[in-house]
């Protein structure tokens, strides 16, 4: 009887180490069962020692099945969990990332914005600068061929405006 406890209580150990290590179940139960076979072997009651070896086999075996249908069970909820944990994250990642890309296109449109407005303010004063402007109160008469206004001085002398804002007599 001693040994049959101490046989259920290896076979308990081993079975819950063939959980852990799946490919190398069916050799250690091999080894279980021919540990088994020698230690029942020396008893001399050798029909009394079968049966119980052979009770003892299938109960580890009915143990082990039930640890690996819990694990298996415990597995695929884990799995489970973590495949929808994985989605969730996923979905975080994707809403993040288009966020990101509305706030960059927002981003490079307020820049082109800015960019056409110095571009407009730019042109605005190179217009400025390029018609010199008359700071005197002298009249404008016309226009010479080339598109620059003619402007009377007090005297009556003609001349126009250069771009840098010099006045340059007409000769008659």
């Amino acid at each position: 009887m001693l040994v049959c406890d101490l046989l259920l209580i290896l076979g308990n150990g081993l079975s819950l180490f063939l959980l852990k290590i799946k490919t190398m179940k069916k050799v250690f139960l091999g080894l279980a069962l021919l540990f088994s076979f020698i230690l029942f072997s020396s008893v001399t009651n050798a029909q009394a020692v079968t049966t119980s070896a052979t009770t003892s086999a299938k109960a580890t075996k009915s143990k082990v099945k039930k640890a690996k249908k819990a694990t298996m069970a415990k597995a695929t909820a884990t799995t489970a969990k973590a495949e929808k944990a994985a989605a969730v994250s996923k979905a975080k990642v994707a809403k993040k990332e288009a966020t990101a890309a509305k706030k960059a296109a927002t981003t490079a449109k307020a820049e082109k914005t800015a960019a056409v407005s110095k571009a407009k303010v730019a042109r605005t004063k190179t217009v400025a600068a390029k018609a010199a402007v008359n700071k005197s109160a002298d009249k404008a008469i016309g226009k010479d061929a080339k598109g620059r206004t003619i402007y009377q001085g007090p005297k009556g002398g003609k001349y126009t405006l250069s771009p840098s804002g010099n006045k340059e007599y007409i000769k008659h």
